[in-house]
């Protein structure tokens, strides 16, 4: 389905010591994928169900948007909002944590307080992340932030203060 994405010229992607356990992933047809998913969603589903019973029912919000996370991140590589899916996944881990623990919290403070570190890790994180892939992927069309900076040559270190300046200022 979405192998072909990360696939430079002349093989595979990129290898990322952080990405070693996805490897499983190629080699699964789109019926096994999406089985994956299926069943890795309702185990966190019922880890959700148990909190649900113990804390509040409105844990099941941010839970099951999070479950739209991977499919919107994969998509967003086309689009300007590959870095936005994932902000949200960081975002929503700590809305989630925070009802785990609280039937009735303040979750957007915890949205305020979070943003600061999905910005790094998304917008700012996410260009240094990509260098492997950026040249061949920008030639598939991809639009995302952080390809774009490396298509622009814009410069790197203004582009890293930019985002820090940012999330200070914030």
């Amino acid at each position: 389905m979405g192998s072909w994405l990360d696939k430079p010229e002349g093989g595979g992607s990129i290898e990322k010591g952080y990405t070693g356990g996805c490897g499983i992933l190629k080699v699964l047809s789109i019926r096994e994928l999406i089985a994956n998913f299926i069943g890795w969603g309702v185990l966190g589903l019922a880890v959700c169900g148990v909190l649900a019973s113990r804390v509040t029912p409105y844990i099941f919000i941010p839970a099951v948007l999070g479950l739209a996370v991977p499919y919107f991140y994969t998509r967003g590589k086309f689009s300007v909002y590959h870095e936005t899916a994932l902000a949200s996944g960081v975002v929503l881990a700590a809305v989630v944590g925070m009802f785990a623990v609280n039937p009735n919290p303040a979750w957007w403070q915890g949205v305020i307080v979070t943003l600061p570190t999905a910005i790094i890790l998304s917008y700012l994180g996410l260009a240094f992340d990509e260098y492997g892939d950026a040249h061949s992927n920008l030639k598939k069309g991809v639009k995302s932030l952080a390809y774009k900076v490396w298509e622009t040559k814009f410069d790197l270190a203004l582009y890293i203060l930019a985002w820090l300046l940012m999330v200070y200022v914030f």
